[in-house]
């Protein structure tokens, strides 16, 4: 069964999609013209340094390496609705950062606190790997998750929401 959060994701997704098997992407080119999380990016960009790494043909948000310091992260901001979903970075690779995590970085809750000032609602593992059935470029329709409706279809991010061996998550990401 659907929580509240995750049925308000999927009519996102299929408002935007327009169609779950046959879907339209131009709402992707609407929202990198209207740059819905401008102000948000704004202000990030007075506390950190920032590289936007969109790549319109995988991502379906905006992606932004963030970096403090020897810190990094990577955030990315859904075309499809006012969700993210930050990712630590370290030399083993991606880490989700869970929305209700403690964490013992200044800097990480500085992230958090601006994606809530800005009405971004930041999303965890249990809602990123619920299945959609979207057809997609890249994904076969049984491996659709929301985080690739959401997202990104880029396999290198999508491992950052797994555990280590994908086996343990009960499921086989794309």
């Amino acid at each position: 069964m659907l929580t509240t959060l995750s049925d308000s994701i999927l009519q996102d997704i299929v408002t935007k999609y327009r169609s779950l098997q046959e879907p339209d992407f131009r709402f992707q080119d609407d929202a990198m013209a209207s740059r819905p999380f401008a102000l948000l990016v704004d202000e990030l960009l007075v506390h950190f340094f920032l590289k936007e790494r969109t790549d319109p043909n995988q991502d379906a948000s905006f992606v932004y390496a963030i970096r403090f310091d020897q810190q990094e992260w990577i955030l990315q901001l859904s075309m499809v609705g006012r969700y993210g979903v930050l990712f630590r970075t370290s030399e083993a690779g991606l880490s989700l950062v869970e929305p209700n995590e403690m964490s013992t970085s200044p800097e990480e809750l500085l992230i958090l606190h601006l994606a809530r000032k800005y009405r971004v609602t930041l999303l965890g593992r249990n809602v990123l790997t619920k299945p959609v059935p979207l057809r997609l470029f890249s994904t076969e329709p049984k491996n659709v998750r929301f985080y690739h409706a959401l997202f990104s279809e880029d396999r290198v991010r999508w491992q950052g929401v797994w555990p280590k061996r994908e086996e343990e998550a009960g499921m086989v990401a794309a």
